[in-house]
């Protein structure tokens, strides 16, 4: 199916020189939010490139990254209003799962029972793929 999938090392290699690359490139005009947003996506190009293979389809690639980018709007939507005292720590959590299993939900409308499974780990098929640290808010 997909084989061009690197190995662990080598992922874990690419994802510590991530942020290096990332500042590396980075413009006199963009701010901290762009960098962060930059590195978001290279992260999660990297975590499809690692699970699903180098050879996966792009048009896929790309619905995957608009699933995760669109959760992740609304994240940081969050993560602003628990910074704000709109939100306590527990509705915080709560909505983040809500999101996780919505994510589920939408990547199973154009992936394969397979590629959810490589995407999210078999272990983790009834678990939240998405995490957050309330407490590094």
């Amino acid at each position: 199916m997909h084989n061009k999938r690197m190995s662990e090392e080598e992922y874990n290699k690419r994802i510590a020189e991530l942020l290096d690359k990332i500042q590396s490139t980075s413009s006199a005009n963009e701010d901290n939010d762009q960098l962060f947003q930059r590195y978001r996506r290279a992260e999660f190009d990297l975590m499809v490139e690692y699970r699903l293979g180098a050879d996966f389809s792009r048009d896929k690639w790309e619905k995957l990254r608009a699933v995760h980018d669109q959760l992740m709007e609304k994240v940081e939507k969050l993560r602003r209003a628990h910074a704000e005292g709109k939100l306590n720590q527990r509705q915080l959590l709560s909505k983040i799962q809500d999101f996780s299993f919505e994510m589920k939900k939408q990547y199973s409308k154009f992936l394969t029972e397979e590629e959810v499974m490589l995407l999210l780990g078999k272990e983790q098929q009834n678990i939240p793929f998405f995490t957050y640290d309330a407490d590094n808010s």
